[in-house]
């Protein structure tokens, strides 16, 4: 049984290798090295919709899924201060809708989504809520 299989139970929803994983009750998500990846629909019978990569500077290693979005951030490393970035990428459509580029780089696994917004911690120490 895939990750994938694992994560929903019984039902087998399709391969869809990546280095993060993120899921709720109607989507899987995996983001992959170069921070593309694939969201897998659970209602339309395990069909993948891939989302763009980034340039290889960035590397992913967080992923939040919320209501309509599947929230990414991770490191930006080609510079000599590394950097973090979060970005929304569209759950339907694997668009990405927006991105923010910050000082640090984001911790591993330093996202959580809550009422208030998207709660973001980074290697710095520093926390930040995006609303």
């Amino acid at each position: 049984m895939d990750a994938l299989a694992a994560i929903h139970g019984r039902r087998s929803v399709g391969y869809s290798g990546g280095d993060t994983v993120s899921w709720n009750d109607k989507y899987v998500a995996t983001s992959n090295q170069d921070s593309g990846g694939s969201i897998v629909a659970l209602a339309k019978s395990g069909k993948a919709q891939g989302f763009p990569g980034v340039p290889r500077v960035y590397q992913a290693t967080s992923l939040a899924i919320c209501n309509n979005l599947l929230i990414q951030g991770g490191a930006i490393l080609d510079q000599q201060k590394q950097r973090g970035f979060i970005r929304a990428i569209g759950l339907e459509d694997g668009q990405v809708v927006w991105e923010r580029k910050f000082d640090a780089k984001l911790a591993f696994n330093g996202l959580a989504v809550d009422t208030c917004g998207i709660i973001a911690s980074f290697d710095d120490g520093t926390v930040a809520c995006l609303k």
